[in-house]
């Protein structure tokens, strides 16, 4: 299991080998921005693909974060 917890524009997954993963959202830049322990991605939103892209890597903030999950928590969730 994993817990959450929401705070404004931002929100934490805590796994049970108690590492997080911080997804914190920055309206004034319009984009998002992911916490783990691989990283610090941002992400801006693609009209065209109608998600949520990494600035650096130009994959979406869905996988990405499933992967990160599994690697980090050893726990699947989808998003």
């Amino acid at each position: 299991d994993s817990d959450n917890q929401r705070t404004g524009g931002m929100i934490t997954l805590t796994f049970p080998n108690r590492s997080q993963i911080v997804v914190n959202l920055q309206k004034p830049l319009q984009e998002v921005w992911l916490a783990a322990r691989s990283g610090g991605f941002h992400f801006e939103f693609d009209l065209n693909k109608k998600s949520w892209i990494c600035t650096v890597n130009d994959r979406s903030l869905q996988v990405m974060l499933m992967e990160i999950c599994v690697e980090q928590g050893s726990i699947q969730l989808d998003f």
